[in-house]
């Protein structure tokens, strides 16, 4: 038992670090309240922290949670002293449960709108550069049907190129239209979430730090001590030894005594079950959590070759062995590369939001998001 406690502490202090350690950096002043962000960054970037509080206090979802919650808790109110007048304890555990339940719920919706602001905004700084890269790439396949034209003037083409250089932008142009119309839905959907006109969305993408992961045992055992399912089926368990300890005092028959035995043993299977089913969950948590940092890590490594290729490409274009244009297409590729990388550094973190959910952790993740801020530009890294 000592050894299970002495898990849990290093489990709980592992936590406890890493929602201090999540670290969302940007260039952006602080605003104290939310009302005042909303005031003051009319037609102007916020940060992530700003969006995030916006989004609690003026997300629709965080309005219905916020009511249902307090009727929760009248209803709670109500039953307590329902059962502090009947004295059963079935009635004082079933408020216990009902108001622990509504509280779950609710942390449940605070972290859902939470991770979806943090989503929408990293997606927005990315699809700007997508965009950039699209124009990069409409340019390159403007010039190459002019070019295909004035080979055909010279006869030096055949219609057939001309058709297919056209093809090419008629085919590139769409790309762009397409990222500017999905860039413009994604930034009213956010501008919803927080309530906020005219959003204007900085192009820098920030700095984030995450915390080594933890031993599988020690995300279980957090998850488990953490979980209501389990605390629920606990008291469960409790109740049922207390009753079947009560029916041995009696002269039962022996098919009641029976049941008895039978409803002890159901509880303590619930209970098992509930301990297994949090542990596959976390389980299967934390190999996707995995996954997203190969993911990230790969798109880093692809990032730095592309970075060096870079350099080799301008070098050639200094000694006049590529064109403007050559140089372009690379500039092109290398925002790829970048965008990539910050695709999979938002995947990574939302992962990661959801694995601290999933273990229980989820009681402060804006909080866990502000801890730290950096003003230090994005990198490869």
């Amino acid at each position: 038992m000592s050894g299970q406690t002495s898990c849990l502490g290093r489990t709980r202090a592992w936590a406890t670090g890493a929602l201090l350690l999540v670290a969302v950096g940007l260039i952006a002043p602080q605003v104290a309240t939310a009302a005042e962000a909303a005031a003051a960054t009319q037609a102007s970037s916020l940060s992530l922290s700003q969006v995030i509080d916006l989004a609690l206090t003026n997300s629709l979802d965080m309005k219905l949670a916020n009511i249902t919650l307090d009727n929760a808790r009248i209803s709670y109110e109500k039953a307590k002293a329902t059962a502090l007048a009947s004295g059963t304890p079935y009635d004082q555990q079933s408020a216990e449960s009902n108001w622990q339940a509504a509280q779950r719920s609710f942390r449940a919706s605070q972290a859902s709108v939470v991770i979806d602001a943090v989503n929408q905004y990293l997606t927005l700084i990315t699809s700007q550069l997508n965009i950039k890269v699209s124009q990069v790439q409409r340019d390159a396949a403007e010039q190459a049907w002019k070019i295909a034209q004035a080979r055909q003037a010279a006869n030096a083409a055949g219609p057939f190129d001309v058709l297919n250089a056209e093809a090419s932008l008629r085919s590139a142009e769409a790309n762009l239209a397409r990222l500017k119309d999905s860039y413009a839905e994604g930034l009213a959907a956010l501008q919803q979430l927080i309530g906020v006109d005219n959003l204007q969305i900085p192009d820098t993408y920030p700095v984030i730090q995450f915390p080594a992961l933890p031993k599988l045992e020690d995300a279980i055992a957090t998850a488990q001590q953490n979980s209501e399912t389990v605390a629920s089926r606990r008291r469960s368990l409790e109740l049922a030894r207390l009753q079947y300890e009560q029916d041995l005092l009696e002269d039962l028959a022996p098919l009641d005594r029976q049941a008895s035995e039978n409803s002890l043993k159901l509880a303590e299977l619930n209970y098992e079950q509930a301990l297994a089913d949090i542990a596959a969950s976390v389980t299967s948590a934390y190999h996707g959590l995995i996954q997203a940092q190969n993911n990230l890590q790969l798109a880093r490594q692809n990032y730095e070759i592309e970075q060096r290729k870079y350099a080799i490409t301008q070098q050639q274009a200094k000694a006049g062995i590529k064109t403007q244009t050559e140089l372009n297409t690379a500039q092109a590729t290398l925002w790829q590369r970048q965008a990539d990388v910050q695709s999979a550094t938002t995947s990574y973190l939302v992962s990661w939001l959801k694995f601290l959910q999933t273990i229980g952790m989820d009681q402060d993740l804006a909080g866990t998001l502000k801890g730290v801020v950096s003003n230090a530009a994005a990198n490869s890294r």
